[in-house]
């Protein structure tokens, strides 16, 4: 199915997600966004890859802070409201007043809210930072968490809000269950579930089909590293029990595998040309049937 003038005119969000590292969703979103001209978001703040494939030319560069208290020792009484409050134990209560420790801190500025005496005000912390560019006429965005930060999710809220626009997009998820997977797929409005055929990709991959449930996201599968029918059978059974939409397979290859390792986009799209025209024109049709 061509992409027509009026596929640009809605955001329509696809994410790509799987059930554990290494599984190929950056494969799949790569490939598919670059075959389609669609932008590409790279929300796996904690290890974004997706660069290396799109080679974009950057062309902005956005710092993200997320607030973290300050308090004035001479106005605190040290009666323990804030403490009792943080459940991510950020504030401890010592001899000469209340200590912060930042690694623990996840900014949701509660303690602010509880201190009676305004002993507590806020400041900033930088926590990584989002890129945008673009390959060829393709926009890229990426978020990246700065080195011992551990606080994505004011992130990758970013990086998706920041990208925001009309059009298709294609969102290139963290691996797993986990709170970066689930602020990912909000708002989303169709996932595609890249499996791989062994005991530990088939039970992540189980994991996040009962997430997708249970978020009421319509989800499409495609298998990764595919040895055949006959040697999928357990993970083909449950695609077929739990009534899921199969979109297709990339084989298992060493010519796949030697391009992605060299970040040679050219040869990946030969390679998967076929099947990424088959994976657009489902994902095409299911928008259109989506519209109100």
């Amino acid at each position: 199915m061509p992409l027509r003038k009026e596929h640009l005119l809605v955001l329509y969000e696809l994410a790509v997600i799987s059930g554990k590292g290494g599984t190929g969703k950056t494969l799949v979103a790569t490939t598919l966004s670059a075959y389609f001209g669609w932008d590409y978001i790279d929300c796996d703040v904690e290890a974004p890859n997706g660069a290396f494939l799109l080679q974009p030319s950057w062309e902005e560069s956005y710092e993200i802070s997320v607030p973290i208290p300050e308090i004035d020792q001479l106005a605190c009484r040290h009666c323990g409201a804030c403490i009792r409050f943080c459940r991510s134990r950020a504030l401890v209560l010592t001899m000469s007043g209340v200590l912060f420790l930042p690694d623990l801190c996840n900014s949701c500025m509660g303690c602010e809210l509880v201190c009676e005496t305004k002993a507590i005000t806020r400041t900033e912390r930088k926590i990584g930072h989002v890129k945008q560019g673009r390959a060829g006429q393709q926009i890229v965005w990426q978020g990246r968490l700065d080195t011992q930060e551990h606080i994505t999710q004011p992130l990758i809220q970013k990086v998706k809000a920041l990208s925001k626009k009309k059009g298709i997009r294609v969102l290139d998820g963290p691996p797993g269950v986990s709170c970066n997977c689930i602020e990912t797929l909000k708002s989303v409005d169709y996932a595609l579930l890249v499996a791989e055929p062994t005991r530990l990709g088939i039970q992540g991959f189980k994991a996040t089909i009962e997430l997708l449930q249970r978020l009421g996201i319509p989800v499409g599968v495609i298998i990764n590293r595919s040895f055949g029918q006959e040697k999928e059978e357990e993970l083909r059974s449950y695609i077929a029990r739990r009534k899921l939409t199969l979109l297709g397979t990339i084989p298992f290859s060493e010519s796949i595998a030697r391009a992605y390792g060299q970040g040679n986009l050219q040869v990946l799209l030969d390679e998967l040309q076929s099947s990424l025209k088959v994976w657009g024109d489902q994902i095409m049709e299911r928008r259109e049937c989506s519209k109100p």
